[in-house]
């Protein structure tokens, strides 16, 4: 009963107090109902049956668990309205997780650190540095020393 186009749909995690299951006539409005009375002292479940208890599709759909006049049927716990037995978690705020940079390759170089490098992080968080091997000289290209990566492209 708890499923809609979009996919499952919990119970509500308490059901709507109407004063009469009777009067319902919507399927989903019935399984989130229950009927008040005595000035809210007693809660009754209301049940569902698309062709009428007791076969009787002149009585309504949606009636209050217990005052149903079954003739052959029975009440499973799967057409009357339940509340929400377990409730959903509220996370604190989780945390954000990228993979990393790869690690830049540059022909003659030398890379130190780099491991720990995000998407974003700037140099001063990424402590990546970059320079040429003692054997060769900068010759163009991008700067030598600290340096960020933005995203990897593949």
């Amino acid at each position: 009963a708890w499923a809609n186009k979009m996919g499952a749909v919990p119970p509500p995690r308490e059901l709507a107090n109407v004063p009469d299951c009777t009067a319902v006539t919507s399927i989903y409005e019935c399984y989130v109902s229950q009927q008040v009375e005595n000035n809210g002292q007693k809660a009754t479940p209301c049940c569902w049956q698309r062709t009428g208890w007791g076969g009787d599709s002149r009585k309504p759909p949606c009636a209050p668990r217990g005052r149903l006049e079954f003739g052959t049927q029975s009440v499973s716990d799967g057409q009357c309205a339940v509340e929400r037995a377990v409730y959903f978690a509220d996370w604190e705020e989780l945390p954000v997780c990228v993979k990393p940079c790869t690690r830049p390759r540059v022909e003659h170089g030398v890379i130190d650190g780099c491991e720990d490098c995000a998407p974003g992080d700037p140099a001063s968080m990424c402590e990546c540095i970059v320079n040429c091997s003692s054997s060769h000289i900068h010759f163009g290209g991008g700067a030598t020393g600290s340096k960020s990566c933005g995203e990897d492209r593949r």
